[in-house]
């Protein structure tokens, strides 16, 4: 039979780790990612590398599909998206890898189809940022929400605020902030990251609500 102090014990919060394991946990994934990108960008060969609808179509380079997002088209656009980049996948790795990987993924799939699909404003694209829009969407609802009852708590969503402000200053306005690159700005390619982004989230609390219900469930019936 089960005690009452295992079932009032409170359920872990949703993709949290303790202080120490967050402070221990070197982010593996998001350095080799930043590696990657630094490596093929600096190799030269854009036309290579590059998202290109003509080449994955009838040539079969299918590589570009990854790859595309990885390289960029100067240092200066490779400089700013590898700033965001490690500060929100290194943010959001230290508290789980695997929800780190699922938004890579589903970021890297959501701006593919955008690319893709009729809807497509380019048959060339290059950059991570369309790509890391998705685990910056997930890592600002969880700063947001594991602040957010602090003092002043409601600063703690001012990085989500800004976020989505400049998004939609690049939506309206068809420029980019800070980036220096000779390409067109394409930011619903952002837009496209955000959104796998907010899914992955949305998946994966979905499994950790039922998940706690289950454990609930399981507690009351050995309580009892």
């Amino acid at each position: 039979m089960g005690t009452l102090h295992n079932l009032k014990r409170p359920l872990a919060p949703p993709f949290s780790l303790s202080k120490r394991q967050a402070r221990t946990r070197l982010p593996l994934l998001t350095l080799g990612v930043a590696l990657v990108s630094t490596l093929l960008t600096h190799l030269g060969a854009l036309s290579a590398w590059c998202f290109d609808l003509a080449a994955i179509v009838d040539q079969q380079q299918w590589w570009r599909l990854i790859s595309g997002h990885l390289v960029h088209s100067t240092g200066n656009h490779l400089l700013w998206d590898m700033i965001a980049f490690l500060v929100c996948a290194g943010y959001l790795e230290c508290r789980s890898r695997v929800l780190l990987a699922a938004t890579l993924v589903a970021g890297i799939c959501g701006v593919n189809l955008l690319l893709v699909s009729p809807l497509a404003e380019h048959s060339s694209y290059c950059g991570l940022s369309g790509v890391l829009f998705a685990p910056l969407a997930v890592a600002v609802i969880l700063y947001g929400k594991a602040n957010g009852q602090k003092h002043h708590g409601w600063l703690a969503w001012a990085p989500a605020f800004i976020c989505a402000g400049k998004l939609a200053w690049e939506l309206l306005t068809r420029q980019t902030l800070l980036v220096d690159s000779p390409w067109q700005p394409y930011p619903e390619a952002h837009l496209a990251g955000a959104i796998a982004g907010l899914l992955v989230y949305a998946g994966f609390s979905f499994l950790r609500r039922s998940g706690a219900k289950r454990t609930a469930i399981k507690q009351i019936k050995t309580y009892h």
